[in-house]
């Protein structure tokens, strides 16, 4: 079904593009030749858009591309503003969806842990789950198999923790109107919401791209803001996520969170989320606590961390929530 024309020609991938200052050259340049390898034969060419940081060594090394090069002819857009992931998904989305037909969006990162061989079961799962469910606001995640291995243990759980508790507070706020969410597309697994491997729809794209615009200049919510915010509006807009097992790296070459600040940085974010959503702050702390005590995070030297993120859901006046961007 993929390999038809018709279906390379409605389909469109995103990748942000962003390395740490200290990466060196040589290194950027082989990840990213490694992740651009092979991509036309899954997408048009003209539909493939790389989303750079202004002046940065990547953009020098796509400018500076040869002949023969997976980098060489590739789309670079590149940003006025640096605003996380968030930022760049979104401008490059609003691209893909304003200057191509494309009906397939895809989101791959630009650290070679997205294999180019998973698009065509991401794509052919959003048909077929499009046609079953009459729906055409859909998205398919591309989850992984261990969170572990690549990641290390203390990020999957709380990668896990998030997830499980940011999947009870959108079931909260959907019984508020009677709703229920659709999970009969997750593989029988917990979602994988924070995988940047994505398919979006036309329509789910454009309400990525409208929640994704409207988030706040700070960076502490904006760092994992990409995947939490898209997976909320779709979903409280009666759209439906899917997700299918892809490959993943055992070891990440490299990685945008070695430094983070997890229990502010996913304080931050989930506050932001709980307001958005309009939830009793009471209820949704308990709604925490409850995803806590499934955590074995909290049965380690991480319990200090996790109180920290709790009272940040707690206190909405907290100079994590309020840090402004810079």
């Amino acid at each position: 079904m993929f390999n038809s024309p018709e279906i390379l020609k409605s389909t469109s991938v995103i990748i942000p593009v962003h390395f740490s200052p200290e990466e060196k050259r040589p290194l950027i340049r082989r990840i990213l030749e490694n992740t651009f390898q092979n991509q036309d034969l899954v997408c048009s060419p003209e539909n493939i858009i790389a989303v750079v940081d202004r002046g940065s060594t990547a953009e020098e090394i796509f400018r500076d591309a040869l002949p023969g090069s997976s980098l060489y002819g590739i789309r670079v857009h590149s940003l006025e503003k640096n605003r996380c992931k968030a930022g760049a998904v979104r401008e490059g989305l609003e691209i893909a969806l304003r200057e191509t037909g494309a009906e397939f969006l895809t989101t791959r990162d630009c650290d070679g842990d997205h294999f180019v061989e998973d698009l065509p079961r991401l794509v052919n799962f959003l048909i077929q789950a499009t046609e079953i469910t009459a729906n055409s606001r859909v998205c398919v995640m591309g989850s992984r198999a261990s969170l572990e291995k690549p990641m290390g243990w203390i990020r999957q759980e709380w990668e896990k923790l998030t997830n499980d508790f940011l999947t009870d507070l959108i079931k909260l706020r959907l019984a508020r109107e009677g709703k229920v969410l659709d999970e009969r597309f997750w593989n029988g697994n917990p979602p994988d919401i924070q995988s940047g491997y994505r398919v979006y729809s036309r329509l789910a794209a454009q309400i990525a791209v409208d929640c994704l615009a409207g988030l706040p200049e700070d960076r502490h919510v904006l760092n994992f803001a990409c995947e939490f915010e898209p997976f909320i509006d779709i979903s409280l807009d009666g759209g439906v996520f899917c997700q299918v097992n892809r490959l993943t790296l055992v070891e990440q070459p490299v990685s945008s969170y070695s430094n983070t600040d997890y229990a502010v940085d996913y304080g931050s974010y989930l506050r932001h989320a709980i307001k958005r959503l309009d939830l009793n702050c009471k209820e949704a702390v308990l709604l925490f606590d409850n995803s806590l005590s499934r955590s074995s995070l909290y049965f380690t030297n991480c319990r200090e961390d996790l109180l920290k993120c709790r009272s940040i859901l707690e206190d909405s006046r907290s100079s994590f929530y309020q840090a402004p961007y810079v």
